[in-house]
């Protein structure tokens, strides 16, 4: 059976207020808010740069959009899974928002049911099959489990990734995400389909060498 299609706030996780399917999962639900509103807004000693961990995230939340919901079973399908993170993919994209707001939207897809070994073997592999649809439609994808081995983009023994409970992101791809786009030419070359003209500074040298790299034409 495939599951509900459903997308909670965090302030409707605070209170309480859960679809049917969710209520089960209100403790990992809870545990990811405060993830979200104290962790990833705040700035942090190894992050290798000045800032909070992830800089959208308070003007997501201020602005109401940001929404999780959740993926059951200790053993999902990985087919059902990319199933539903490309239907709420396509969800985010047709959201209706002014576009100034279009790039604070996200949605969290909890897999709170998941061992966290088997972080590598779902959520690894999910993502990465799904990244270059993902990336074609100007989305991103990203994984986040217990003791994911990603590193910072500013610094390598920065572990930004590891979250206490199992979950996939999709948001919009923004002009500073040079960085998790420059190891493949199809990612690049949809990256630069876009921001070529507004590559932040800081990633212009980097985005160059890897254009070249790639063969890639930045123009």
């Amino acid at each position: 059976m495939w599951a509900v299609h459903y997308l909670v706030t965090p302030s409707e996780v605070r209170a309480g207020r859960l679809p049917e399917p969710a209520r089960r999962y209100r403790d990992a639900l809870e545990e990811v808010v405060r993830w979200v509103e104290e962790y990833l807004p705040a700035d942090h000693p190894d992050l290798g740069r000045a800032g909070p961990v992830c800089p959208y995230v308070r003007p997501s939340l201020d602005n109401d959009l940001l929404w999780l919901t959740v993926h059951p079973g200790a053993s999902p399908s990985l087919d059902r899974l990319a199933a539903d993170a490309v239907h709420y993919g396509r969800w985010a994209r047709r959201h209706p928002v002014p576009a100034r707001l279009a790039q604070f939207k996200a949605i969290l897809i909890l897999l709170p049911d998941l061992p966290p070994e088997r972080g590598p073997e779902v959520i690894d592999v999910v993502q990465r099959a799904l990244k270059p649809r993902f990336v074609d439609d100007g989305m991103m994808i990203g994984q986040f489990y217990p003791g994911c081995a990603s590193h910072g983009l500013w610094n390598p023994r920065f572990r930004p990734l590891s979250s206490t409970v199992p979950l996939l992101t999709i948001r919009h791809m923004v002009a500073a995400d040079p960085g998790f786009l420059d190891d493949d030419r199809r990612h690049l070359t949809a990256y630069l389909a876009r921001y070529s003209d507004r590559i932040p500074s800081r990633f212009r040298d980097a985005v160059r060498e890897a254009a070249v790299r790639l063969g890639v034409d930045e123009r």
